[in-house]
């Protein structure tokens, strides 16, 4: 057997090798019978420790609890975002204010609300072209297409050119409803 031929042979059995034993580490560790199946876990209730906790089994329904007297309205210092019992309330516990409570006019503190502000206008600032008889051409772009415009010219039918700098150009909604200043980005 020439030294390719051998090569070849080791591969192979190592390989062979290899697929057996993923084969019974996925397979042949045991059936779901004889495998040992985790204890079950405890069930903390609030306040108790792990060794006071009770498995699922053990909790039982207690009807008598829901013809107790409800707690009152009242903030009772329980975070609902922090696990256990919430702090006891401290002495100087602002009282319910009449909005809250129901009893009177609901406190109104906020002026008008403003409306939201426009969307930014979707355009990057490319470059300047200058030439002698045009002047300054804002080159912009939307991702999709290449825009050219001079100062008070229209793009898009939505937005007008204000001015044209070295670095920036400065645009506006054609309602006026906002204005941008789009500083040079490059390619």
């Amino acid at each position: 057997m020439d030294a390719k031929a051998r090569r070849q042979a080791v591969a192979l059995g190592g390989l062979l090798v290899t697929l057996a034993a993923v084969v019974w580490w996925q397979f042949g560790r045991g059936t779901e019978a004889t495998r040992v199946a985790p204890a079950p876990r405890a069930v903390v209730r609030h306040g108790r420790s792990p060794a006071q906790a009770t498995t699922s089994k053990d909790l039982r329904v207690q009807v008598g609890l829901l013809d107790r007297a409800r707690p009152s309205g009242t903030w009772s210092g329980r975070d609902p975002f922090r696990f256990g019992a919430g702090a006891p309330p401290s002495a100087a516990a602002p009282l319910p204010s009449a909005a809250m409570t129901g009893t009177g006019p609901p406190e109104t503190t906020m002026g008008p609300v403003a409306p939201p502000p426009p969307p930014p206008i979707p355009y990057r600032f490319i470059g300047v072209l200058t030439t002698s008889g045009v002047g300054r051409v804002a080159v912009l772009s939307d991702g999709r297409f290449v825009y050219y415009g001079r100062q008070g010219d229209i793009i898009e039918g939505r937005y007008r050119i204000v001015s044209v700098g070295d670095q920036v150009v400065e645009m506006e909604y054609l309602d006026g409803s906002g204005r941008q200043v789009i500083r040079l980005s490059g390619s």
